[in-house]
């Protein structure tokens, strides 16, 4: 809802900017959802129709709204957006982290004893915090204010890729090597 308001608002007041390149993703979005829409009237299964077409609303919306935000404010936009995304990501980190050396009881972070913080699976969990982990190496790289805040991220973002055991970040054999060599 809060995507579907700030697009619609952004819109009206108009803080938000879109070009001619953005058209022709902006139509065939246009032509996605209505073939979803379509395809609803004849679903076996109602409720995981309306879910799935609920999400690719969310997404939809959202594609709308940053690509109105980044052409209207450009690299001026970025920081604020980096800076969400890195604390989302952050927060989500250290208590799933916590959850996992079992400090923090909230099972609910855990999937099948992996972290998989405020995300759905530790799949989704471990990619998400990959950009993260680059983003504060590329601060360190760049010896940007605030050193240690960054390393620090860096630690955190690598540790929460580290124990979420996503094969989206790495080969599972690769883990069991590395958890079998330093006995983790």
């Amino acid at each position: 809802r809060r995507v579907l308001f700030r697009s619609v608002a952004g819109l009206l007041l108009g803080t938000l900017a879109f070009r001619a390149a953005h058209r022709l993703p902006a139509t065939i979005l246009a032509v996605f959802v209505a073939a979803n829409v379509i395809s609803l009237l004849d679903a076996a299964d109602q409720e995981r129709a309306l879910w799935y077409g609920a999400v690719t609303l969310y997404l939809v919306f959202s594609w709308f709204f940053f690509t109105g935000l980044l052409s209207r404010y450009g690299r001026q936009a970025l920081p604020a957006l980096l800076g969400g995304y890195t604390l989302a990501g952050v927060i989500s980190v250290v208590l799933a982290t916590l959850a996992y050396f079992h400090l923090l009881h909230f099972d609910i972070l855990l999937e099948y004893g992996r972290p998989k913080g405020l995300f759905k699976d530790p799949n989704v969990y471990g990619p998400y915090v990959v950009p993260i982990a680059l983003y504060a190496m590329a601060r360190l790289i760049e010896r940007a204010k605030g050193q240690l805040v960054w390393a620090g991220l860096s630690a955190i973002a690598i540790a929460g890729i580290f124990f979420s055991y996503s094969r989206a970040c790495r080969s599972e054999e690769h883990t069991s090597e590395l958890q079998s060599q330093f006995r983790i």
